[in-house]
């Protein structure tokens, strides 16, 4: 059983060095926010404070200079389902090894790859295995959206998993959504678990395959339908014309010529996600292409801009939602 007291947020910092003094503090598990509330982590119940039971107890994180010897290691990783993802540019085998080693200890994996991001149209990772089992074919699950794939095999961008929940939780019952980069399901599985109506385009089809695993495995079959092919081919060819929402998650999906087919598929009122990686004195230059092309099929526009995150040094991911009018 892990106990916890529970204290107002403000007296956070005076609890802990209480409970410290009184040596009941536990500082293997992590403060956890209880609405206006923190719950402190003891190993014992201390009078004078509410006690309560954690079911699902939160450890702290060790850093990798705690477990990995004779080496600087990287600052950290992402994580797919059971597969960790380590940029080991510069390391020897053997401190490969030894770093991937100390991940398989912190984060409970069960592989490693060195990771050195993604090329080409088809967006295929660019990793070398390190250590744990060969096969890197997992299960990634967050939000109560399941997402099937081979993380050397397929792109998935775990630090996205924001972005992703504002998918779901601004998605309405209902849309009719285009995603025209589907991936193995980034945007399509979120959409299509709020009650969206999607259909989703890939060209690669290995991806292609692990987007109707993973329209199988959240049982949303009946709202995805799965198109293999570029979408400058398949989108023109579509039934619906007249989506609610697009996504475009692909960095280069600025360009004039996925733009203009985005555009045969779009109606007074549809939101397009305009997704680039770009450096701060271009970070509108998405925003600017879409606003073109709007112009030149007699729309206007509404962009709001925000980041994603940091993508490389001084290079953003970035989302354009443009409203057309």
């Amino acid at each position: 059983m892990h106990r916890a007291v529970r204290v107002p947020l403000e007296s956070t910092e005076e609890s802990i060095e209480e409970l410290r003094q009184r040596d009941v503090y536990d500082e293997e598990r992590s403060v956890v926010r209880d609405g206006s509330h923190a719950l402190l982590p003891v190993t014992a119940a201390p009078d004078g404070y509410e006690v309560v039971t954690q079911e699902e107890p939160v450890y702290r994180r060790r850093s990798l200079k705690d477990v990995v010897d004779g080496v600087d290691p990287p600052a950290g990783w992402s994580t797919v389902g059971d597969v960790a993802l380590v940029d080991l540019t510069g390391y020897s085998p053997e401190e490969k090894e030894e770093i991937a080693r100390g991940v398989m200890e912190l984060d409970a994996v069960d592989s490693v790859l060195d990771y050195r991001g993604v090329s080409g149209e088809t967006r295929e990772p660019e990793v070398e295995h390190v250590a744990g089992e060969a096969d890197t074919e997992t299960t990634h699950r967050e939000h109560g959206v399941s997402y099937r794939l081979d993380p050397a095999k397929v792109m998935f961008s775990a630090g996205n998993q924001m972005e992703r929940r504002r998918v779901q939780e601004t998605v309405e019952a209902g849309e009719r959504v285009l995603d025209m980069f589907a991936g193995v399901g980034y945007w399509t599985l979120p959409a299509a678990v709020a009650g969206a109506d999607v259909a989703a385009v890939e060209l690669n089809p290995v991806a292609t395959d692990y987007l109707r695993e993973g329209v199988a495995l959240n049982d949303v079959e009946d709202r995805v339908t799965v198109h293999e092919g570029d979408c400058r081919d398949i989108v023109p060819e579509l039934d619906v014309t007249g989506f609610d929402r697009v996504f475009m998650g692909y960095f280069e999906a600025r360009e004039r010529s996925y733009l203009e087919h985005a555009f045969t598929a779009v109606e007074d009122g549809t939101l397009l996600h305009l997704h680039d990686a770009a450096a701060e004195p271009v970070l509108e230059r998405g925003a600017d292409a879409a606003r073109s092309v709007a112009d030149d099929h007699g729309f206007d526009v509404d962009v709001d801009s925000r980041r994603v995150k940091s993508y490389s040094e001084g290079v953003f991911h970035v989302v354009h939602d443009v409203e057309l009018h």
